[in-house]
């Protein structure tokens, strides 16, 4: 599952985040610098599956990469970001938002579907609408919160498109 985060939050985050935290509950907190808000601080839920793969991500295919790197070059400081470079002239480094958005878009047109990235974060937003007007819950606040909006008008879309979507399954 998709936790609602923009392509620069995604390249901001660290490795560290994540070794910091425990798989114990099915949902655990990460803090972020949020990328619309000029340094503020935000919460993030992270599902325990998500943190598991991440985990493994870490352990397995990051460090054979930060290995192979030390190899070929003993001067090769490995980054804090959790997200490296597997190939190419910035083979090691960091990636970029860019980077996730044309990864995600080129792997959007091979499947033949049109997609962004940023895709995933109006359906993260949608399924939250859902969710919290299922339960009886504030489904614009639910939104604004989970997407680390300032106002809940800029949540409204999602859940005015979710209650459309509703309403034509109901048919």
């Amino acid at each position: 599952r998709y936790i609602g985060l923009r392509r620069s939050e995604v390249a901001s985050l660290t490795k560290q985040q994540f070794l910091e935290l425990e798989p114990t509950e099915e949902l655990l907190l990460i803090e972020i610098v949020t990328a619309k808000s000029r340094g503020r601080v935000d919460s993030v839920l992270v599902p325990k599956m998500l943190l598991q793969k991440i985990l493994q991500y870490i352990e397995v295919e990051r460090s054979s990469l930060v290995k192979r790197m030390k190899k070929f070059n003993p001067e090769y400081k490995e980054p804090d970001a959790l997200f490296l470079n597997e190939r190419g002239k910035n083979k090691g480094l960091p990636i970029d938002a860019d980077y996730i958005g044309d990864s995600w878009r080129r792997s959007a047109n091979n499947a033949g579907l049109n997609s962004r990235f940023h895709d995933n974060r109006s359906s993260f937003a949608t399924n939250a609408a859902k969710l919290a007007r299922q339960h009886g819950e504030n489904a614009k606040a639910v939104v604004k919160d989970l997407l680390r909006h300032k106002t809940e008008d800029s949540a409204e879309f999602y859940v005015e498109f979710e209650k459309m979507q509703s309403d034509l399954l109901m048919r």
